[in-house]
């Protein structure tokens, strides 16, 4: 029977086995429907405890949990991994000037942008609030730099057509292999953002 997404699309399949040659009865068809939705169902219980509803990218429990795996393959690929933390520019202003509908509005574009600016290898998530992560794959600080540009077009030109403007701050640290863990790296890339912040650098006034 196939196994899907909780988007419809088959992911796979459950196989049921019997040492003994015979005839798949009517009964036995519907138990292994049955097997399968239940797998559907575990399978779309997982991504919704993962998965930011508003945004549509990882939350921060399935950030973690997806970026930790892609850490330990650089370490044995013996490559540098960058992680950019975004804070979005001016959410508390639209929430007050706007109302809260706007704030969540704001919030899901700057997701939506997010998923259609890196690459299907990153790693994003919103970590909470108006604060998302970005794991770059194979990447060093140069290369997400030059990425972030991208995203940060595509945020200046989603404005022309929306009530508010959008702008996020960036901070940015690049772990060497066998480097901290993710959760050390976010502490890093969010004292990083900050600083950038209080700074007046580049890219952070949007």
């Amino acid at each position: 029977m196939p196994i899907h997404s909780p988007g419809g699309y088959s992911v796979g399949t459950l196989c049921v086995f019997d040492p003994t040659p015979r005839e798949v009865t009517e009964g036995d068809l519907a138990a292994l429907l049955d097997l399968a939705a239940m797998v559907d169902d575990v399978i779309a219980a997982r991504v919704a405890a993962t998965v930011d509803e508003l945004t549509g990218v990882q939350n921060r429990a399935g950030f973690l949990r997806a970026a930790t795996p892609l850490l330990r393959l650089a370490d044995r690929a013996d490559t540098a991994m960058t992680l950019g933390f975004f804070d979005v520019n001016g959410l508390k202003q639209i929430n007050d000037e706007l109302g809260h509908e706007a704030g969540d509005a704001a919030i899901a574009a700057v997701g939506r942008l997010l998923r259609e600016s890196f690459r299907a290898a990153d790693v994003i998530g919103r970590l909470g609030g108006d604060e998302f992560a970005v794991l770059y794959a194979v990447t060093d600080e140069a290369g997400a730099t030059t990425a972030f540009r991208r995203f940060e077009q595509s945020l200046h030109e989603a404005s022309e057509s929306l009530p508010f403007h959008l702008g996020v701050a960036v901070g940015f640290v690049t772990r060497t292999p066998n480097g901290p863990d993710i959760e050390q790296m976010l502490t890093e890339a969010d004292i990083a953002m900050y600083a950038r912040k209080r700074s007046g650098a580049p890219g952070n006034e949007s």
